[in-house]
């Protein structure tokens, strides 16, 4: 069975992003599984769904304060991340990680993002 975590800034589930690197870290999650699948959408300044034209968004774990670890299938090139039907394999982490960290860089045609964090054993 899967458990569902967002990702929010300042209580927020939409994360601001641009041509300039952001990154965003999760609250922290428990060492109770030894999988997680990240997501990301993009959305324009009306809150629409859309699909960037340029960037990537990098995937961490993070098993110790201070400590990442790049997850398989990271960076998501965010030109992938389409709207309607996504061409993008989530990132995925292997291993026991306490948090998950997101950083987006380069961001372009699009002017925040959701990650969504399915954690799973």
């Amino acid at each position: 069975m899967a458990t569902r975590h967002q990702i929010t800034n300042n209580g927020s589930p939409f994360l601001p992003v641009s041509s300039q690197t952001t990154t965003y870290n999760s609250a922290a999650l428990g060492a109770d599984a030894d999988k997680m699948d990240v997501y990301v959408q993009f959305f324009d300044a009306s809150g629409a769904v859309v699909t960037p034209t340029a960037g990537t968004v990098n995937v961490y774990g993070s098993p110790f304060q201070g400590q990442y670890l790049l997850a398989d299938n990271s960076p998501i090139t965010a030109s992938q991340v389409n709207a309607g039907i996504a061409g993008y394999t989530p990132a995925t982490i292997y291993g026991l990680c306490d948090s998950v960290q997101v950083v987006f860089s380069g961001i372009a045609g699009a002017t925040s993002a959701k990650a969504i964090i399915y954690k799973r054993s």
